[in-house]
């Protein structure tokens, strides 16, 4: 009986010391981003965006501006050689944005925003499945020419005599299968850019399906899990490498508030379940401004 309460009073004990030891933990993070604040940088910037260095460094040191100002301090702070490497990186996502902006679509997370790109969507996957399908018809029906062209070219090796006129009709075929095989490298290359644009505006669809759903639970008092989780941007950490990664905005405010929405993940904010929180997992406003319940999730971590 001795032995077992022993044992029970270790374990209880064993249980208030990691309970102790992590609670200090959280402190001693607190503590060390009051004294001393993540440092970030900007990392890379593809020119393909329509903000060059400077300017998106301008975005993000507004976006960083946000939670300072929140905090009362200074939590996040610019510096050449900052731990927090900070990209802006092009890709089908924001291609697909600009490619819409061109055709005068916008994406606003209403029902009628959702439904244009919806159509848009689908007439897209009806082309690449026809051009795919085509694709596949004439590279068997060249693959069928080039072997029947090599077994005409093997025989007459086999048998050792060609006429000249032969000789010009395979010149000729050969000619023509090289011609066809470049014409086809270039179709494969396009219908990879295809369901390249096709991929990046499902994405986009997901994302206004998940801000018009949003935007229903919050009229109806719930919740919605509807929709991709946020993919406009990644933060990153590995080891002691960390990362922020930009994929894709609609504008200036959008850069800023999804710049924002990582730095908070950077900080170590979780999403709130608060539709127009700039830590909610899906991008319902591109309005750069923390909400009540961003700030009080953050002071509520950082407690002066």
């Amino acid at each position: 009986m001795l032995s077992a309460m022993s044992t029970s009073g270790r374990r209880i004990l064993g249980l208030v010391m990691l309970g102790g030891v992590l609670v200090a933990g959280a402190l001693w993070w607190r503590e060390r981003l009051r004294r001393h604040p993540i440092t970030y940088q900007v990392g890379i910037v593809h020119g393909q965006h329509a903000w060059d260095r400077a300017a998106f460094g301008e975005a993000l040191d507004e976006a960083a501006g946000l939670w300072n100002d929140a905090a009362g301090r200074v939590l996040l702070r610019r510096d050449p050689k900052g731990v927090l490497r900070v990209n802006l990186v092009y890709d089908h996502r924001q291609e697909a944005v600009d490619r819409l902006k061109t055709e005068g679509l916008r994406l606003d997370g209403s029902r009628a925003s959702y439904e244009a790109l919806r159509d848009r969507v689908e007439g897209l996957r009806t082309e690449f499945v026809a051009e795919r399908e085509a694709l596949e018809r004439d590279l068997d029906a060249h693959h069928r020419d080039a072997v029947r062209f090599n077994a005409e070219v093997a025989e007459a090796r086999r048998t050792g005599g060609v006429s000249p006129e032969a000789v010009q009709r395979l010149e000729r075929t050969r000619i023509e299968l090289d011609r066809s095989r470049g014409d086809l490298r270039n179709r494969q290359a396009a219908l990879k850019d295809h369901n390249d644009a096709l991929n990046g505006l499902i994405e986009l669809l997901n994302q206004q399906a998940a801000a018009h759903n949003a935007r229903l639970a919050s009229l109806q008092g719930v919740e919605s899990d509807l929709g991709e989780s946020f993919c406009k941007g990644l933060y990153r950490q590995e080891g002691g490498r960390r990362s922020i990664t930009i994929y894709q905005a609609n504008g200036r405010d959008d850069l800023v508030r999804v710049l924002a929405h990582e730095l908070g993940h950077a900080l170590g904010l979780e999403h709130l379940p608060e539709p127009d929180a700039v830590m909610h997992s899906h991008m319902r406003t591109d309005t750069p401004e923390l909400t009540a319940a961003d700030r009080a999730a953050l002071l509520a971590r950082f407690r002066r």
